[in-house]
């Protein structure tokens, strides 16, 4: 199976957009980005199998923590993310914003 970034930018008109579960998929992509963004790899992929679409999956958005040390925190800081500033959360209000930092990422072998 391969993932295939859903990008700003997709022709719908492509034979592999071609079922009405994609088109509904895309437009749905179009308006989430433009409420949360679109901040690589923190967006939407279709599932591909032999080049056919079988699903999709993503994110909601860069990754936020609640503004206190707690477990997420921890896990982010493991896997090499760093505190980049506050940011609105509709949810939770204030909430910490953290970058990967390509130079210290760990990978998922030091949770």
């Amino acid at each position: 199976m391969d993932l295939k970034i859903i990008s700003l930018s997709e022709d719908k008109t492509k034979e592999l957009y071609g079922s009405e579960d994609c088109q509904k998929i895309l437009s749905i992509y179009e308006d989430y980005y433009q409420k949360i963004g679109y901040n690589l790899p923190w967006v939407g992929y279709f599932v591909l199998r032999e080049n056919q679409i079988v699903g999709c999956c993503g994110f909601t958005g860069q990754p936020k923590t609640a503004p206190e040390s707690n477990a997420s925190t921890r896990i982010l800081h493991n896997l090499g993310f760093r505190f980049s500033g506050i940011v609105q959360d509709e949810e939770i209000g204030d909430a910490w914003l953290r970058i990967l930092d390509t130079g210290k990422a760990n990978g998922f072998g030091h949770l």
